[in-house]
Parts: structure tokens; sequence; C-alpha cells
């Protein structure tokens, strides 16, 4: 089913203009209502035999051109000045909760960013007060990762929110990013479904990365779909060691795609599922 689906969709979304994506550095999907969870990186370029497909193999769009998602195309034009040409001497908070400490797959992420960052970054563990230290200490940091608990509504707008802790009280919900200053050039949304939301027609998704764009950070890496921290970490790991040589964050996220499916070990994993829905929106 999904091969027949990658296909098709790239014959009627892309097909139409695919001669063109040779002479252009970027695709830019504003997507809306169906199309929200869609990962167009994942479509198809030519139809693919069932007997014969390994899924790290296939003719992914991924390998012919980078892809930013965005909600409306005004929000991509005035935020384009804001965006970091690159990360040099860049400061960068990681914020997380013991339980999530443990995940496989952390230790990459953390070792690339040490790799790549020196010094320059500071990690924030705890299971109480996470949302207070948030508060305090983002203004401090040009990048912001958090491996933390999140919940997308699909019917509620309002019901989007990142849990630092347990409590309500260790909970921020996406209206609620309005009221930060922010100063970070970039959010790492490490979270399941943080660009899943309610879908409102003619407006867009209303997610949590969409919260941390209309903030005051002009690029977000949020998940469209559930994605395992198994795979989430090595994919991750890579991304930041492009970013601290100095790709821009599209370029950064298309490379460590290229390369996790060039070094993934379980054919499983190949599966888009594991790797496609992690997207850059601006």
């Amino acid at each position: 089913k999904y091969l027949n689906a990658g296909y098709t969709l790239y014959q009627s979304l892309v097909g139409p203009f695919a001669d063109r994506l040779d002479h252009v550095d970027q695709l830019i999907v504003i997507p809306d209502q169906v199309l929200d969870p869609v990962s167009f990186e994942a479509f198809l370029s030519r139809d693919v035999g069932t007997d014969t497909a390994k899924f790290k193999d296939l003719p992914y769009l991924l390998h012919q051109v980078q892809i930013v998602y965005t909600s409306a195309w005004k929000v991509y034009q005035a935020n384009r000045e804001k965006i970091a040409e690159n990360f040099d001497n860049t400061s960068l908070g990681f914020w997380t909760t013991p339980e999530l400490s443990t995940v496989n797959g952390l230790n990459l992420i953390e070792s690339s960013i040490q790799a790549n960052f020196g010094n320059n970054y500071r990690v924030f563990s705890q299971s109480r007060g996470g949302k207070k230290l948030f508060q305090e200490h983002h203004p401090q940091f040009d990048v912001i990762h958090l491996l933390l608990h999140a919940n997308s509504n699909r019917e509620d707008r309002y019901d989007n929110r990142i849990r630092f802790g347990s409590t309500e009280d260790d909970q921020i919900y996406g209206f609620e990013l309005y009221k930060e200053k922010f100063k970070s050039k970039l959010a790492v949304l490490a979270s399941c479904e943080s660009a899943a939301g309610t879908a409102q027609r003619g407006e867009g998704t209303f997610s949590l990365a969409r919260s941390f764009i209309n903030s005051g950070i002009p690029e977000i890496v949020a998940a469209q779909f559930l994605i395992p921290q198994t795979t989430t970490g090595p994919l991750l790991s890579y991304f930041y060691q492009y970013l601290g040589t100095g790709a821009s964050t599209p370029a950064a996220l298309h490379l460590a795609k290229i390369d996790f499916l060039q070094k993934v070990t379980k054919e499983r994993h190949a599966y888009p599922r594991f790797w496609a829905g992690m997207v850059v929106f601006n």
C-alpha cells in the first residue's frame, strides 16, 4: 500500500513540476488539512516492484530536493530575514526529564552536540520545576532542544502542550508560548506529534511547532507523527553533526536523513515512519 501511495502522491503533487527540481535549492510545502501529516520526503519518484523493494534503497523525493514546510507564504517570507545562516559559536539548551534521560538514542544526540558545539551547551533534567527552569533560562540559548513528552490534540486547538514534569503546573500549552520572549534561532522539538494538531480549513494546523514559530523562533524541527526514540537518536545525532559544520537547518536535516538511510542496519528501520516524520518548519 505504501509503495503504491508513495508513487501516486508523487505523480499527483510533484509530477507536474518534477522537471524543475534540478534547478531549485528547496521545495517549500504549504500543506492544509489532509496533507498536514504527510511526509513529502517519502514520496517515490518512480514505480517500484513490490517483490524486490528494499526500503533503504527506494527512490525517495528526499534524494531530489530539500524540503521545508510552512503554515503560510507570508509566514515564510517574514521569517526569512530571521533565519540563521549558520550556527557557529552557538549556545544550546537541552531540556529533558529523568525518565527520558535513559532512553535509547539520547546519548548519541548528546555526544554529537558536545562534539560539534564544545562546552557551549547545558542540559536541564528534572521531574519538578522544569517549566520554571525553561522560562528562566531559554533566553540564554541560540538553539533549544526539547526531549519531552507532549500532547497534540486534533480536536481542540488550545490543548497542545509540552510536559516538563508530571503535574499541571509543569506543563506549557501552545497558547502560553506567545507570552515568552524567545531569542532562539532554532527549536528542536523531539517530542512525538509536535507538528500535529487541529486542522482548520484555510488556516492549516495549529500545532506546537506553529506556536513556537508564531512566538518568534524562525525555524523549528518537529515530528509529524510518532517516531521511536531508537531511530530519533541516530537521526538527530547526524543532524547536529551537519549543523555544527555550517549547514543550514534544512540542509542538515536533509543530509542527516540520507546518512540515516545509508547507515541503518535494520531494514525495517528504513521504513519512512522511522525517519521521514522529522521535518523543518519556518
